[in-house]
């Protein structure tokens, strides 16, 4: 292993820690903010899951008994830009943000054996938003008052793990995690018309940190079972992504004109609810991967400071991809090694507004672009349609783009002797 590679990985592993992609929704502002599902080119390019997908040539770790199949090392970062249109009943916007998705890296301990260590740094969720309004509760303009809600942050995972095979050809895997973030929240309430009424602003900061683990499993080939020539890698996927309460160091800051307070700094606890995922898997005429996949998270458990959030809601979310994969084409041009994704997903996000719920449709596409036998550059599209107007809520629809590289190299050799 060179010493330059090492570097090299270090140097992204950092480069993480504060440039993680975030978008300004107004409905991040509630629990911990979106959650992120996809973090590669090839997981969001088919829908941004893949819980029972079995690939030697790409890292997932929505599921970490995936990677029983790894036969070199493999390290994957990627970066997206996001755009996003927003609008109510009478007004509408646009954002654009982007960052980096991460860093991963997994290489093979025993291949026969399935047995793999991984690491990696993660996005889990995001938190942007910027809410500006503007009250007038008379004719008189010197009552007129502006308030200004903005948020920024983000809790990442930083995670070990391993994988192994079981009898039967059964995969088993599991990651330690630990996550870690800081959230901003800041208001502030001003009279442009009347400089008799003090400005006033508040900054609640937040700094969760705390430990969890994921293990998964993946089942042998049930098409074995059928006497089919053009059904094979039939398979089953679990994974169950725990948590324990993070202990969260807050400070909330007020700013006058007559200077600044604390009014609290203290350390409290904030819970996160298990999360599932299940899915099923499986090619046809070794050239077509179908997968279907759920996922769900009881966010009505979710507490902090022993308190919950009425805007918050159980969620769930369904998706389908597709990956034509032309394994058996050892030749030709470029374009005929290239594997195409396609994916649709439907979720039942975690907010709930008076009885009005936010559900999200997205329709995905993606492609892998060969660098080398081993080596393949990433890319994907995601349009998503997510919220309504009704109820004085907001809509959003989003076009998000995401490029990743995904490299494999044989790292250890063991020297006969």
């Amino acid at each position: 292993m060179k010493f330059n590679k090492i570097k090299i990985l270090v140097v992204l592993l950092l480069a993480q820690l504060s440039i993680f992609s975030q978008s300004s929704s107004n409905y991040t502002r509630y629990g911990i903010g979106e959650m992120v599902y996809s973090y590669s080119g090839r997981n969001l390019g088919f829908g941004g899951l893949g819980v029972s997908v079995l690939n030697e040539n790409h890292l997932n770790f929505i599921n970490p008994a995936s990677l029983t199949k790894i036969s070199l090392t493999r390290t994957e970062f990627g970066a997206n830009y996001s755009s996003l249109f927003i609008s109510d009943n009478t007004n509408s916007g646009f954002y654009s943000s982007g960052g980096f998705d991460g860093v991963t890296l997994a290489f093979p301990i025993s291949q026969p054996n399935g047995i793999t260590l991984s690491m990696g740094l993660l996005p889990f969720s995001n938190i942007s938003y910027t809410d500006v309004k503007t009250t007038a509760p008379s004719s008189d303009p010197s009552e007129t008052f502006i308030t200004t809600y903005e948020g920024s942050g983000s809790l990442s995972k930083l995670f070990l793990g391993t994988s192994l095979k079981l009898p039967f050809d059964l995969s088993l895997g599991f990651t330690m995690d630990y996550y870690f973030g800081s959230m901003t929240y800041y208001s502030k309430l001003e009279y442009p018309q009347n400089v008799s009424f003090r400005k006033s602003e508040f900054n609640n900061k937040r700094r969760p940190s705390g430990f969890g683990g994921t293990v998964g499993v993946i089942s042998p080939d049930i098409a074995k079972m059928f006497s089919s020539k053009s059904l094979s890698d039939f398979r089953l996927g679990l994974s169950v992504n725990f948590f324990s309460d993070l202990d969260t160091d807050t400070l909330l800051i007020r700013t006058t004109s007559l200077g600044i307070d604390t009014l609290s700094n203290e350390q409290t606890k904030m819970h996160i609810p298990i999360r599932i995922f299940a899915g099923m898997s499986f090619i046809i005429n070794k050239e077509y991967l179908f997968t279907f996949d759920y996922t769900a998270q009881k966010w009505t458990e979710y507490t902090f400071n022993g308190n919950k959030d009425n805007n918050l809601r159980n969620s769930y979310r369904f998706s389908f991809g597709i990956e034509h994969d032309n394994q058996n084409n050892v030749g030709g041009y470029i374009r005929e090694h290239m594997v195409w994704r396609l994916g649709l997903s439907y979720e039942k996000t975690l907010y709930e507004f008076n009885g009005e719920g936010i559900n999200q449709l997205a329709f995905n596409t993606g492609l892998s672009l060969p660098l080398s036998q081993n080596n393949s550059l990433d890319l994907a599209l995601e349009f998503s349609m997510r919220g309504t107007t009704a109820s004085n809520l907001i809509k959003e629809n989003r076009i998000k783009f995401s490029v990743g590289l995904s490299l494999g190299e044989l790292w250890f050799l063991r020297r006969e002797r």
